[in-house]
């Protein structure tokens, strides 16, 4: 069975879809444009942002090219360099202007100059400073070697010399010093006696330990006047 009201509520259902009027279309394409112009805005409003904090004295940001000098360059910077290696502003402007280079290039160049002067200066020094520990190194190895085969002169056997203090070593050598006058001084009285003093087996503690020693030299002067 037809209705005539179904039908028409389903024209109304279509007719309620949102219209979009032409003031509509006009907003939305100025929003648009509006959005494209603040952005458009905000790109060009970056580069004056950057002029602002760039150094005035810089210039504007260009592909940096690597700069060789040429020969003679480099030849009047080394000779330039040699009798002044700090020069002054005005210096460097006369040397820029000579050289067809910037102020900027030539004090660079001198500055690393400076810094690589500084740095062969440096290796030189630690190789001399490690060319003389390497010389006491030796030296002292040397020194270590011949005390550790020291032998003792009356013994034959390994001399303690590191254990011993300064005094014993210096009481030691005069020990010897001793012996040695006490056994040249017997072999000189043997000749006039016919005996020997003191034989060589006699050590200098039993000659400071004798008492009787000066009555046995008054026995041999007592002797040679009978």
């Amino acid at each position: 069975m037809y209705h005539p009201n179904m039908f028409e509520s389903h024209h109304h259902m279509f007719d309620m879809t949102p219209k979009t009027s032409e003031n509509d279309l006009g907003l939305t394409g100025s929003r648009e444009d509006d959005f494209e112009t603040k952005s458009g805005a905000e790109v060009t409003m970056e580069n004056p942002l950057e002029e602002e904090l760039q150094d005035p004295n810089q210039r504007p940001n260009k592909k940096k090219r690597y700069h060789r000098h040429t020969q003679r360059q480099i030849q009047e910077l080394e000779s330039f360099f040699k009798e002044c290696p700090h020069p002054d502003d005005k210096q460097r402007k006369e040397l820029s202007r000579e050289l067809s280079l910037e102020p900027l290039q030539v004090k660079f160049w001198f500055q690393n100059k400076r810094t690589q002067m500084k740095a062969q200066l440096e290796r030189h020094e630690n190789a001399i400073l490690k060319s003389d520990n390497d010389k006491l190194r030796a030296e002292n190895n040397r020194y270590k070697d011949a005390l550790g085969n020291a032998t003792c002169p009356n013994c034959g056997g390994p001399a303690a010399i590191g254990e011993m203090s300064f005094d014993e070593q210096h009481l030691r050598i005069e020990n010897a010093r001793l012996r040695e006058e006490i056994d040249r001084i017997s072999g000189i009285a043997a000749k006039y006696v016919g005996k020997p003093l003191l034989t060589n087996s006699t050590t200098f503690s039993q000659l400071t330990s004798s008492h009787h020693l000066p009555s046995r030299s008054l026995d041999l002067e007592v002797g040679n006047f009978g």
